[in-house]
């Protein structure tokens, strides 16, 4: 399952964009930012004792790590709600873009099988292939999600979700060129 189908539900709202633009409207808030703060302290702490915190580093070996995200993702779809505030946003860019002349295009990284599976378990394969349906009609869009040789390597991915560097250039060079080996272009039915 893309990581982008994770988010794209109802049950969980998370507006990024809100608290950046209070920060913008409010410049001295980026000081009392907890992740912003969160951060000073990391590099304080980091200058006075030489400690590297490796903030973001995984600590675990990558199969203890790649199993918890997979059993991760089952949080995600046991409270699958049908997102109707997203779409409607989703079709306001897209209106947007037609009106401006904006080409706009969609595209779905691949994630690993494993990951993809799990739609079956929570009885989800119908609301992903209804967003991928439904985002096709907005603009071009291109699958790389799906069963292929390139999702079935786990040497393809840094973990469930994220395809490695080589494979992100191999997906640029397809869509760029229009030439595809491994992406699909879904068809607004």
């Amino acid at each position: 399952m893309a990581s982008i189908f994770n988010l794209y539900t109802d049950y969980e709202q998370f507006d990024r964009t809100a608290e950046v633009l209070t920060i913008i409207r409010t410049p001295a808030l980026y000081f009392l930012n907890r992740t912003v703060m969160r951060s000073a302290l990391y590099c304080v702490a980091g200058q006075w004792t030489n400690y590297d915190p490796r903030i973001g580093a995984v600590n675990q070996d990558r199969e203890t790590f790649w199993k918890s995200q997979i059993e991760q993702m089952s949080e995600f779809n046991a409270r699958y709600v049908y997102p109707r505030k997203y779409h409607a946003e989703l079709e306001k860019i897209s209106l947007y873009a037609k009106k401006n002349q904006i080409e706009l295009v969609f595209l779905i990284f691949p994630t690993h099988v494993e990951l993809q599976n799990r739609l079956q378990d929570f009885g989800l394969e119908g609301q992903y292939a209804r967003f991928k349906q439904e985002i096709s009609l907005l603009a071009p869009t291109y699958d790389y999600d799906y069963p292929n040789e390139v999702t079935a390597n786990k040497d393809n991915f840094s973990d469930p979700y994220h395809c490695r560097h080589e494979c992100v250039d191999e997906i640029i060079r397809e869509v760029w060129s229009g030439h595809f080996k491994y992406g699909r272009q879904l068809s607004a039915r």
